[in-house]
């Protein structure tokens, strides 16, 4: 993106989407100025105070098409984990596909790291960096999404390595190579009900093989998203990307701190509230012991372009917002 986009983080304990006078005079009392082109992730030592009693911080953005949100989120993922000891990093991708790229990381470069974890929205040059900072460091990648990844053979290539389930390696391939395109949203009820049997068909072998290994319960998992994936589609996704965090938090990476990346509407309270469709988001599908021990960093744009990961008008001008709204109340 060439145009300069102006950012404004919003650092609040429960993100909202309406807030009252008091809320917004609280904001506008308290901000700290990041400069965008300092790369010195030391600038965020404000934060030090604020995590001391949160186990997971929430980043959100409220679009995937800037380039400036994941060279930000870079730095502060670098100080979250360097100085406060939050050592996994959740995304809003495939629980399956990242545990693969986590498990293989040290044999793929950071751009393969990208290309097999991420939901293709996030994909962008911007965001190898943090890739490499993942391959480089003791940062454990996670996903939390139902969704599995976009032209990604990650769950594949780490089920061939693997001596419990190299033999259903190709099966996966190919179910995979057909249910990873972008298409794939837009087929018949019956097409997306075939590779469900399929992708069952995988899971049934798998849960009767006589293997004893650690990773058994989360590839079940990750099998259980896809099946789920293909048959409800985006009903219930934030509840079923909840139950997944729910299960990281509590059974997989039960004494670590964690980091959330994701799109504000994941990370934001009273979403249903304000929904036309009367949804949930992820983070209202949480239990309040989970919101209590969570903080958000909201990412907001003010000014600027930023890209349509729709494909439509690819690339689209920040609109005027509206008097009362957090961008405009800031600036």
């Amino acid at each position: 993106m060439k145009s300069t986009l102006t950012v404004l983080l919003i650092f609040i304990s429960s993100l909202a989407l309406s807030q009252t006078i008091e809320e917004l005079n609280w904001i506008k009392a308290n901000p700290k100025e990041i400069q965008l082109d300092n790369y010195d992730y030391e600038k965020f030592d404000f934060l030090d105070s604020i995590h001391k009693d949160k186990r997971i911080v929430m980043l959100g953005e409220n679009t995937h098409g800037s380039s400036e949100y994941p060279l930000l989120k870079n730095r502060i993922i670098q100080y979250l984990h360097k100085k406060l000891g939050y050592n996994v990093l959740t995304w809003e991708s495939s629980l399956l596909d990242c545990f693969a790229v986590e498990s293989s990381k040290e044999q793929l470069s950071p751009e393969e790291m990208a290309n097999g974890s991420l939901h293709f929205a996030y994909k962008s040059k911007q965001i190898i960096p943090i890739m490499t900072y993942i391959k480089d460091s003791n940062l454990i990648l996670t996903g939390m999404d139902s969704q599995s990844t976009v032209y990604s053979d990650a769950t594949g290539r780490f089920l061939k390595t693997h001596p419990c389930f190299e033999n259903l390696s190709e099966e996966i391939y190919y179910v995979d190579s057909l249910a990873q395109t972008p298409s794939m949203y837009a087929w018949k009820d019956d097409s997306r009900k075939l590779l469900a049997v399929f992708y069952q068909d995988i899971l049934n072998k798998i849960i009767n093989s006589e293997c004893s290994s650690e990773d058994l319960e989360i590839i079940t998992r990750g099998l259980k998203d896809r099946i789920n994936d293909m048959l409800l589609r985006n009903k219930e996704r934030d509840q079923r990307m909840a139950d997944n965090l729910i299960w990281l938090l509590y059974k997989k990476y039960s004494i670590e701190k964690f980091i959330i990346y994701a799109h504000n509407a994941l990370i934001v309270r009273q979403y249903q509230k304000n929904s036309y469709a009367n949804l949930k988001s992820m983070a209202e599908c949480l239990p309040d012991s989970v919101i209590e021990k969570s903080y958000c960093i909201g990412i907001f744009g003010y000014e600027g372009q930023a890209r349509n990961n729709l494909g439509r008008n690819p690339i689209y001008n920040f609109k005027k917002h509206p008097k009362l709204s957090l961008e405009k109340f800031l600036i």
